[in-house]
């Protein structure tokens, strides 16, 4: 909602007048899905680990990611906050140059894909998050936004525990 260096934000995007509160965050090298609520419950629910909401990313990765390499991303490994939940992770398309993954995730530490691949020795080339519980950007635009329908909120408070 903000930035230190003065650079465009999604509050750039909404009325001024509104009250919104993200839902986990998006660094200014990632494009997706970023969910805006006037439901401050909701979005600290969506956003709690404890209640297993699936974010869901497409990422470029440096070079072949290598079996054992997936292995690990899948049983979790060791960042600085510790050691991350299992993902979800399955190989989209594998060259020598890059691998694109299918990473699925129930946890939202900051810059944490881009980590993860940097701990197994891939780092990100591009990372796009394509879905957040069950919504997505489908037909948008990036910079474009949409209002949720009243079964997409009822699916997020479900997803949440509400």
């Amino acid at each position: 909602m903000t930035d230190t260096h003065g650079r465009r934000t999604v509050r750039d995007l909404i009325p001024s007048t509104a009250r919104l509160f993200p839902v986990g965050r998006l660094d200014q090298d990632s494009t997706g899905v970023l969910i805006l609520t006037n439901d401050g419950e909701l979005a600290n629910h969506l956003m709690h680990p404890r209640h297993g909401v699936e974010k869901e990313y497409l990422v470029r990765a440096l070079g072949r990611v290598g079996e054992a390499e997936i292995h690990r991303l899948r049983e979790g490994v060791r960042l600085e906050e510790g050691r991350t939940s299992p993902a979800l992770v399955e190989v989209m398309t594998a060259g020598e140059a890059e691998t694109e993954l299918r990473v699925v995730l129930h946890q939202g530490w900051k810059r944490q894909v881009r980590r993860m691949l940097e701990t197994v020795g891939h780092p990100v080339l591009s990372l796009h998050r394509t879905r957040v519980a069950g919504v997505d950007a489908a037909g948008l635009l990036p910079g474009e936004v949409r209002r949720l329908t009243g079964g997409e909120v009822r699916d997020l408070r479900r997803s949440a525990g509400l």
